[in-house]
């Protein structure tokens, strides 16, 4: 068995694993219950992080965000940042 083999395996093992565990079958969309909450307002004013944060950044400043979220920081600084 190659490598890739083995892997793919591995894989369809994990996931009958995973299914044999559920008591529901799974949405189709598996993001479609979660989807709002990544969906903040970038002008919001109920998060302290960034508006913090936005007291600190200037409009000649550019920030760069990193990460793998939705852009809960980003999307607002990009309103003041340049």
């Amino acid at each position: 068995m190659s490598a890739t083999e083995h892997w793919t395996e591995m894989i369809r093992a994990e996931h009958a694993q995973s299914d044999s565990m559920r008591k529901d079958e799974p949405p189709a969309d598996s993001w479609s219950n979660s989807a709002q909450q990544f969906r903040a307002d970038p002008r919001r004013t109920d998060d302290a992080l960034v508006n913090h944060l936005q007291r600190l950044v200037t409009a000649e400043q550019v920030v760069l965000d990193v990460g793998a979220g939705g852009g809960r920081l980003a999307l607002p600084l990009a309103l003041v940042a340049k």
